[in-house]
């Protein structure tokens, strides 16, 4: 979609969703206490744990649940919204500025149902280190590729153990949030192995000034395993190593991208010429998904990138061709 198009579709969005709305929840009205729409469904919802138990078996047969903001969960009432089924549908639970006792989260993240969950909104709640432990220590936190754990009261003692255990097991998480958690001692944690995502790795030693020792050398890496890499990637590996992250916006050219994998990259790209464009005080170009513009964007972030700044992108895009051949890119590229 031209960036020119998005106001006129937003604005046509709201217009559409002023004038249909009452119709279109007439089906799960009194079944929640908000929601909010996405590709025209009422996709977010904010639900009481009543209206959860007696409600979103009935709500998922109108409307795609996804996502769902829990309110009222107490040691009272976790019990009955542990055995909902119908959390199986479930991709995305917010409990963010919900005041969360370890034992009742504990209970509700043990739930047996809770098998989609991918993303987990845990900001301000108070969770403290227990409840990072009783998270780490459940079968939803493997499959999270989400966590926002912002403000939750966590000591070092937590984030040693949070640490240890994406260091110790198989991993979905792409993004970590841990706003206002403690810096790391120096040497309190082992190093984190070359599985952990990248963009992990560094949210952590942004965060919590975890130490990450000598940096992988991904193109290193990959290089050596080029043997068991499908060919169109081996020619991209084997032309970077041998001339450099500068050859990056020549190769876009000579070699060319899958779409999803380009598309995911021209948001990457996006993302970080907004953010130098800031800095620097300057106009970010206007957005596009074109191969041209991801041209013109490598350009500029390699007119503006120092030698460290050139492997991180080089590693990011490494890191998405990666995804893009494991079925797993998302759309945005994001992988923090």
């Amino acid at each position: 979609m031209p960036a020119t198009d998005r106001p006129r579709l937003l604005a046509r969005q709201r217009e559409l969703l002023e004038r249909h709305r009452d119709r279109w929840e007439d089906a799960f009205r009194g079944l929640i206490s908000n929601c909010e729409y996405h590709n025209g469904f009422a996709e977010r919802v904010t639900l009481s744990v009543d209206e959860l138990v007696h409600g979103l078996a009935d709500l998922v047969h109108h409307t795609p649940v996804v996502r769902v903001r829990l309110r009222d969960l107490n040691a009272n009432t976790v019990a009955a919204a542990a055995h909902v089924q119908a959390l199986a549908r479930v991709r995305e639970l917010d409990l963010n500025r919900a005041p969360l006792a370890p034992e009742v989260f504990r209970a509700l993240i043990g739930s047996p149902h809770l098998t989609r969950l991918r993303s987990l909104q845990l900001a301000r709640t108070g969770l403290g280190d227990n409840g990072v432990r009783a998270l780490v220590a459940s079968n939803v936190f493997g499959r999270l590729e989400y966590l926002n754990l912002s403000h939750t009261n966590l000591t070092v003692v937590g984030l040693i153990a949070l640490v240890g255990a994406i260091r110790n097991r198989t991993t979905a998480l792409r993004v970590l949030v841990l706003r206002g958690a403690p810096r790391l001692p120096p040497g309190s944690v082992l190093p984190l192995p070359q599985a952990v995502p990248i963009g992990v790795r560094q949210a952590l030693e942004a965060q919590i000034g975890l130490e990450l020792g000598k940096p992988v050398n991904l193109l290193a890496r990959l290089h050596a395993e080029r043997a068991g890499l499908s060919a169109d990637f081996r020619r991209w590996v084997e032309l970077l190593r041998t001339r450099g992250p500068r050859e990056l916006p020549r190769a876009v050219t000579a070699l060319g991208l899958p779409d999803p994998l380009r598309h995911a990259f021209v948001r990457v790209c996006q993302r970080r010429v907004v953010w130098r464009a800031n800095r620097l005080g300057f106009v970010p170009p206007e957005e596009d998904s074109g191969s041209e513009n991801l041209l013109r964007l490598l350009r500029l972030l390699f007119e503006m990138a120092d030698e460290r700044d050139e492997r991180a992108l080089v590693d990011h895009f490494l890191d998405l061709y990666m995804r893009y051949e494991r079925g797993d890119l998302p759309e945005d590229g994001k992988t923090r």
